[in-house]
């Protein structure tokens, strides 16, 4: 009966410390004090569209896509190891009901999928034997349409880096990490700057929970939107 106390109380444990919000995520308390938040939800199993911060992708339309298949071995005595190139063109409207903006980009990723060998798979539960997926390599460019603001806003992402180009404004994106030293840090989203001051923040290492958003509040209606169809695009990558 203790045990299964025990056992009991450490799930909760872990399973409140999966989905609380990481300090590190807050960057600095002017950013902590002036931001809102919420899941991003991709919705594979819905309508397959990113809904977050108030916003959503109303239409996703494929442009052109390919992809290469590769087959690094057989699976026998080692794993089996199958690298998926993608290069997809897609246009999506995004924004909510009053006010949309389009976005045009190009991606670029790697999917490894990895089969233990039929040799090991002898030893291991039904549960190790299933395929383990990982994206390993990300380049997404593209430009966003938004009402009022002439000509395109150009964005780029890659491998947790990026940057995004409003009028005479220049964000970059860049990677936010928890724990201290090297080997002792740990990848848990990555963080918008304008200058030094943190517009946006996407907390993408959240354990069960949904990866989450965040907006810098000071920033104008136009940018909040723009920064949300940027991480709209991105999201599901990191």
């Amino acid at each position: 009966r203790h045990l299964k106390k025990w056992i009991i109380y450490g799930v909760i444990a872990w399973l409140s410390q999966s989905c609380s919000t990481p300090k590190e995520i807050f960057v600095n308390d002017e950013f902590e004090a002036n931001n809102r938040s919420s899941a991003v939800e991709l919705r594979f199993l819905k309508d397959n569209k990113a809904h977050l911060l108030g916003y959503r992708i109303f239409r996703d339309t494929v442009i052109k896509s390919s992809q290469d298949v590769r087959v690094s071995n057989m699976g026998i005595l080692f794993p089996r190891n199958t690298v998926t190139e993608v290069n997809r063109e897609s246009e999506s409207v995004f924004g909510s009901d009053s006010l949309k903006c389009t976005i045009h980009y190009h991606v670029f990723y790697k999917l490894v999928e990895t089969k233990p060998s039929a040799l090991h798979s002898r030893s291991l539960s039904k549960a190790e034997q299933e395929p383990k997926e990982s994206i390993t390599e990300v380049d997404i460019n593209g430009y966003l349409y938004y009402p009022g603001i002439d000509g395109k806003i150009p964005f780029a992402y890659k491998n947790h880096v990026g940057f995004l180009l409003t009028g005479s404004d220049s964000l970059r994106l860049t990677s936010v990490y928890q724990g201290h030293g090297k080997l002792a840090q740990t990848l848990i989203g990555v963080q918008l700057l304008k200058g030094d001051a943190v517009y946006g923040v996407v907390n993408s290492f959240t354990g069960i929970g949904r990866k989450k958003a965040y907006l810098y509040t000071k920033a104008t209606s136009a940018e909040q939107m723009i920064i949300a169809a940027y991480f709209a695009v991105v999201a599901s990558y990191l």
